[in-house]
């Protein structure tokens, strides 16, 4: 199974319209991108749960009013 970045779903994250609710984050990164697994710039073979956790533990995803929201100054660009 092919590995994807994480800035595939912080993308999918900031392209939302209407924005994702916190409570169907999970759910609907899992509808988009299936059971893929998924990499960052330290991490590898991480589920979809486990790279929300990590974004948000790294201040990258945050929520205002039960919205999902990305901290665009503590996102990498692909080439880190």
């Amino acid at each position: 199974m092919e590995s994807l970045h994480g800035h595939e779903v912080i993308s999918f994250i900031q392209e939302s319209n209407p924005p994702i609710l916190e409570k169907k984050l999970l759910s609907t990164v899992l509808k988009r991108f299936g059971d893929a697994k998924f990499h960052n710039c330290s991490l590898t073979n991480l589920s979809a749960g486990e790279l929300i956790e990590f974004l948000k533990k790294a201040n990258k995803l945050y929520f205002v009013k039960g919205l999902a929201r990305i901290n665009d100054s503590n996102v990498c660009s692909d080439d880190d």
